[in-house]
């Protein structure tokens, strides 16, 4: 995740806190656990106790742990805290369809370059395939020539003798 993603995304999602002297990617709300399979340290937002995740390392679907005296109620917000979240999301939705809508463009114009360079490998091939039918023609005729050119020396010396 970069700086930038980190700075759209709500307090609460992007993991920073404002204390200088803790990892700026783990507070003391954050539910730290390891996934079972690989054993890889994983840390979540606190909203995310009873989720399934996949490991950031081998995929596995791990079950986000619930701390210790937390109940899952406690996550419910008021309605003004789900209405900032959900403009929240809608904000982050809308960037990421132009990025996306950026990217299919790049796409796009790289399948129309692999798609030229094909064409072009094609005529360098035909155009390699005449080269060497001309050669096979130059190359036959220079044997042609060095064989006249012998018959011609051999009945040269032959007259001479």
């Amino acid at each position: 995740m970069t700086d930038e993603d980190r700075d759209e995304m709500p307090p609460e999602l992007s993991g920073t806190t404002d204390d200088e002297n803790e990892d700026p990617d783990i507070r003391d709300t954050d539910i730290l656990f390891e996934c079972p399979k690989c054993s890889k340290s994983m840390v979540i937002d606190y909203r995310g106790a009873g989720l399934t995740v996949p490991c950031t390392d081998c995929g596995h679907a791990v079950d986000v742990p619930i701390p210790e005296g937390m109940d899952l109620t406690d996550l419910d917000s008021s309605p003004a805290d789900q209405g900032v979240r959900v403009i929240q999301m809608r904000e982050l939705l809308a960037d990421a369809q132009r990025k996306l809508y950026v990217q299919d463009g790049v796409v796009e114009r790289l399948r129309a370059d692999i798609e030229r360079a094909n064409r072009r490998a094609e005529q360098a091939e035909k155009q390699f395939q005449e080269i060497r039918w001309e050669a096979e023609v130059i190359q036959r005729a220079i044997e042609t020539m060095q064989k006249i050119l012998n018959d011609k020396q051999t009945d040269t010396a032959g007259k001479n003798d």
